[in-house]
């Protein structure tokens, strides 16, 4: 096998280590919230409204951070991070 071949064979098989890990990590931590007081944090408050909008008293979620809530702000930021690159390679380079 080749270096390239080697080198490319190393990386797919951390990749996919990886995304084990981070599988096991999400079922390990998918239960974990973190309480929010609204006169404490009125800021993360307005944050979270603003995302995910008003919950009813019966949503599990209100008040709290959960880890899905977590994850679903990364993949925003992840997107607008993307199409804000786009936006700059464009007019930088069309």
């Amino acid at each position: 096998m080749s270096d390239m071949n080697t080198h490319k064979k190393r990386s797919l098989d951390a990749l996919h280590g990886l995304n084990e890990v981070k599988e096991l990590v999400g079922e390990q931590v998918h239960d974990v919230r973190v309480e929010v007081d609204p006169n404490d944090s009125p800021a993360i408050q307005r944050s979270i409204t603003q995302v995910f909008g008003e919950m009813e008293d019966s949503d599990p979620r209100k008040g709290y951070i959960t880890f899905d809530m977590y994850l679903d702000c990364l993949r925003i930021i992840r997107m607008a991070g993307q199409a804000e690159a786009g936006v700059v390679l464009e007019k930088e380079f069309v």
